[in-house]
Formats: C-alpha cells, structure tokens, sequence
C-alpha cells in the first residue's frame, strides 16, 4: 500500500515567470520505498496545486505512481497485446487485428503517458483517426472497445484510478442495407456462373460461388470442405472446421456452426461432375484425388487461399451480367451477400426462426432476428418450400417464356454439361405477343424485343 509523506510543494520553474510551475510530493511505495513525484506544468499556481493534490489522493488510493511514467504505446504493446498473446487463448488474427488497432491508436496518443489520456483526449483522437482514415462507423466502434479494454485493464493494475472511455459516447455503427439476391437474380447469377464454366477458366473458384449460393455457409466453411465431408447421394455437407484468413482450419466460428444441410439440386449434380473432373485434373500434376482432397482446390490441389477467392470474386463480378448501358448488375454482390440471400429466401418461404438460425450456424437467436426476419415481397412460400424448388420454379417461368411464341418466332436451345444458351432467330416476329401471366424477364434486353412493358 502507498502512503504520502507531507503535503507536497508547488513553484514557479522561474522566479519572474509565472507561466509554468512545478510540484513535487513525497510517498512510499509498495515496497515501501521512498521515492519523490515531480512534474512541470504550464497553468497559474492554483492550478497545478488542484493537480498535484488530485494526484496525492491517487496515490493515498493505492494507485501505482508507475502510470504516471507509463506511455499508452508501452503499455498496449508490451503488457495488454503481450499477455493476451502469451496465454494462447486468442485466436492469431483476433491478435492481428488487435494489433494493428493499437498501432493506430499509438499514432495518436502512443507517447502519452496513462494518467493524461483523458476523455476530452479520446474524443478528439476519434475524430482525428476517422477524418484521417475515413473509417466506417462500424470500424470506429471497434476502435473505441478496443481502447477502452485497454484501459479498463491499467486500471485493473491501478495504474489509473478510472476508465476515461467510460465518458465518452461510442461511435455509433453504420446500418447499411444487407445486400441479397432476389429469386429473378439467383437464376441469372447461375446462368453467369455456368457462361463462365463454359470457359474453362477457374473452374475450382466457380465451384465455390455455387455451393455459397447452395447453402448459404461462411466462406471459410465452404473452403474447408473435403469431399468425405460431401455425401453424394444425399446431397448433404457436413460443416465442420472453416478455413482462416491465413489459409489454415482454425475451427469454426462458434460451437454451433458445426451442422449438416442439404443443398439445391444443381448443386449436388455439378458437385458429382466436378469430383470427376478434379480427379483428371490432379492425375495431370501427378496429384491422387482422395476423401481428403478438399472440393475447392487451389492449383495444386490443397486449400485455397481465402484472399485470393475473394480478389478473384472482386474482379470477375465487374464483367458479368451486365445491362445495355454496360452496368454489372453484380458489382455489390460480395461472397457474404449470398450467404445473405440464402437466409433471405429462407425466410421469405417461411422456414421458423429456429430452423433458420440452426441452418445458417449462428449461435444467438439475436444474430437471425436482426437480419434475417424481414420477408420478400411477392415470395410465394406455397410453392417455393426449399432451395431447390425456388431455383427450379423460376428457371421454369424463363423455360416458359423462351417457349410461348413458338408458332410466331423460334427459339434455339443448346443444353450442355454446365450451363445452356440461347439465341433468338428472328426476334421482330415476336412484336406484340405477351408473355405468361406473372412473369418478368431476367433480361430487360430480352423485354424489349417482345415490347414487354
């Protein structure tokens, strides 16, 4: 326990300038050594007297007087990051992350001794890190709980008697729209996925946005998968590690992510096609196929890098489905959205809160309400009960459409492993014939030429 020796002693640093002064007390330490604070301070004498004395009572708290030579760079770096690391209890990127936030924050106030970070400080270092960063609201909020564990732990080591975090309002997190696909665009983005197949180009990475579509898991669940987790005649997957941002199983999100789903049919049969093909592939690099070989493989037959299916998605969706005036329909859709849309159509068809948050994996009842109990206008939940037939019934509605006008104009058809075309003849011939009651092209190009309004 420190104790104060006297009462301490305030004096200007000059005899004519009363500009800055310096006080100094006297205290035994934990230890029982003496040993002597001081401190020069710009301000009038009975300021620095009120300070002096605010710091007396910290130390006749019990307060260690290190936090009065300990800067918040010191401190987060060598002691908070340093012992979270050591324990082995943190996941590696948690420690990342956690990393590279302190490194922003030490930008700010790294040299800044702990006793001077006050709340007035921490407000004007948010703004100063968002102004300089334009970080989201989400990001900022992140921040700030990351400052304040930081201190909330100095002062579990009474290196400050208070959290000054506790003062300050946090930043409020942004509330963008979630973005999912609508039925009409889960059957084009297939129809895109299956053109590129066509192509014979990172047929592995296609593989992938098929089953995100399919099933609605995280993206490092999907990239974990091997194919003894693939039951081929069930059509069900068993999730049960995920793939981490360095390329690594590190385990699964929370304990209830570990499930087994079933997924949409054109799935399942591409999936069957696909093991076939892989195995030829890896044969060629001298590579034997086995249950442990993962379905989505990098070039050499091992797991893909996350990173790089994610920069791949990122420059493919700019050049596909794209409108008459060159837009890509696709451009915002990222690898989440469909796990979005997934959950979204789900619950348009009616599936209950339970089922839906023991299919997507998530461990709170509060994550699936807070995104996912909204419903889709016009879903029709009679006849689209699963996946499978709301993916079938509207390809069946474009089926519909291709077929209607066949005595008036011809329509060629060429189905082939992957995916289909179509080419229309002679479509002027088709002017002024309607289209089946309750459908609406995929393809406004498509609308025009059949002066669909």
């Amino acid at each position: 326990m420190t104790r104060l020796i006297g009462e301490g002693s305030v004096y200007p640093v000059k005899k004519d300038d009363n500009s800055k002064h310096r006080y100094s007390f006297w205290y035994l330490d934990h230890g029982g050594e003496k040993k002597r604070e001081a401190k020069t301070i710009r301000g009038s004498k009975s300021k620095v007297r009120r300070m002096m004395n605010d710091r007396m009572r910290e130390v006749d708290a019990g307060l260690d007087l290190s936090g009065a030579k300990t800067t918040f760079a010191k401190f987060a770096n060598d002691e908070y990051h340093a012992i979270r690391k050591s324990n082995g209890e943190v996941k590696r990127s948690t420690l990342d992350k956690e990393l590279r936030t302190i490194r922003t924050l030490s930008r700010h106030i790294g040299q800044n001794v702990l006793i001077d970070i006050t709340p007035r400080r921490i407000d004007r270092v948010l703004a100063d890190i968002r102004e300089e960063g334009e970080y989201s609201g989400t990001t900022m909020r992140d921040i700030y709980v990351k400052l304040k564990s930081i201190m909330g732990k100095a002062v579990d080591y009474e290196l400050i008697l208070s959290n000054p975090c506790n003062k300050v309002k946090p930043p409020k997190v942004d509330t963008a729209d979630v973005r999912y696909l609508s039925a009409e665009e889960m059957v084009l983005f297939l129809d895109e996925i299956e053109k590129l197949e066509r192509q014979e180009s990172d047929i592995s990475k296609l593989i992938a946005m098929r089953m995100y579509l399919a099933s609605g898991a995280r993206r490092g669940e999907i990239l974990a998968l091997s194919w003894k987790h693939f039951d081929l005649t069930s059509g069900r997957i068993l999730i049960e590690d995920s793939l981490n941002e360095y390329g690594e199983l590190g385990g699964l999100k929370t304990s209830s992510s570990r499930r087994e789903i079933k997924i949409e049919d054109s799935c399942i049969k591409r999936l069957r096609l696909w093991r076939v093909e892989q195995a030829g592939e890896l044969r060629g690099l001298g590579v034997k196929q086995t249950e442990d070989t993962p379905i989505v493989t990098n070039g050499i037959g091992g797991y893909l890098d996350p990173h790089k299916l994610s920069d791949w998605w990122k420059r493919q969706r700019k050049n596909i489905a794209l409108t008459p005036q060159g837009e890509a329909r696709f451009i915002d859709v990222t690898i989440k959205s469909l796990r979005h849309t997934v959950a979204t159509q789900m619950a348009a068809m009616g599936m209950s809160q339970n089922d839906l948050q023991e299919y997507m994996g998530h461990a709170s009842y509060e994550t699936t309400a807070k995104y996912y109990t909204h419903v889709l206008p016009g879903a029709d939940k009679k006849i689209a009960n699963s996946m499978t037939q709301l993916i079938t019934t509207q390809r069946a509605k474009m089926d519909e459409y291709k077929q209607f006008s066949d005595t008036q104009a011809r329509f060629e058809h060429d189905f082939s492993v992957v995916g289909r075309s179509m080419r229309v003849s002679n479509p002027l011939i088709c002017k002024n014939v309607g289209p089946p009651s309750g459908f609406e092209p995929l393809t406004p190009a498509l609308g025009e030429l059949c002066s669909i309004p």
